[in-house]
Order: structure tokens, then sequence, then C-alpha cells
């Protein structure tokens, strides 16, 4: 849903999405199985989740920057238009690129464990994303400190 929200009209992309949330209302696949978060710079490969949800899991929330981190927060109204859409942007859950000195990111994903109630994390990792890569060891470390798979 995030990707073709980057491609589509966004007055046809609520169409579509309102659409999909009905349809979703009514769903039960997420009642039985393992719950699991994906996390990673980015995932396009439905057929990789497919797989993993084919045996017997839920994937139920993601950390990428093309998805749950495009739409995670919004733009908060001001009268300096472009100071709010720069201010969401600046305020969004970041990027490891972007996250060196505070490390933001490490109490979102943490909270997104636990608000989601999942039992373990699938780590994946692209090429050529050094800042991702640097960052799959003390993400590690991170859930093995919060007793998480």
């Amino acid at each position: 849903m995030t990707l073709p929200s980057m491609l589509t009209d966004k007055r046809e992309h609520n169409r579509l999405l309102s659409q999909a949330i009905e349809e979703l209302s009514s769903c039960q696949a997420y009642s039985l199985g393992v719950w699991l978060m994906i996390l990673g710079n980015e995932n396009d490969d439905i057929g990789f989740v497919e797989m993993v949800e084919s045996l017997g899991a839920a994937v139920v929330i993601d950390d990428h920057c093309t998805g749950s981190r495009y739409f995670w927060n919004e733009v908060m109204p001001e009268e300096n238009r472009l100071a709010a859409i720069a201010s969401r942007y600046l305020d969004r859950p970041p990027c490891p690129e972007r996250d060196w000195e505070v490390r933001r990111r490490w109490d979102h994903i943490i909270k997104l464990a636990r608000d989601y109630n999942i039992q373990g994390v699938i780590l994946i990792q692209q090429r050529l994303c050094d800042s991702h890569e640097c960052h799959m060891p003390l993400l590690i470390s991170l859930f093995e400190k919060n007793n998480i798979p």
C-alpha cells in the first residue's frame, strides 16, 4: 500500500486505501501465527513476505524507508506551510543514515515491537546501504536485550 502511495494520485490512492481498509476490517489473517516485524532499508519483495506468512507467521509492522516510516507522522498545521512540511520530515522516525548521534530510532523500534506485540524480527539488508548494514549488529543487540528473537 505504501509503494503505490508514492506513485499514484493521492485522491485515487485514498479511494483504493479506503477499499482496502474495508476489506481488511473483516480479515482474520493475523489472528493466528507468530507476529513479526521486518526491519531494513526497503523491501519490495512481496513474494518473500508471502512465503514467510505461508509458514504460519504474520508480518504486522515494518520499519522501512519506503514502509511505515514514509507515513508514520503527520504534518502539523502551521502558518508557514513549508516549515510544517519540513518539520514533519525532520521529526519522522529516522533512517540509520541520519540517526548517529542521538539514536532516536532505537526507542521507536522497541515501541513498535511492544505496541504490535511482535514475537520476532526479520532483518533485511539490501546491498549498498552501508548505514543499515552498520546498524545490523546494534539492532541484534537491542533485540537480545529486550528478549525479542
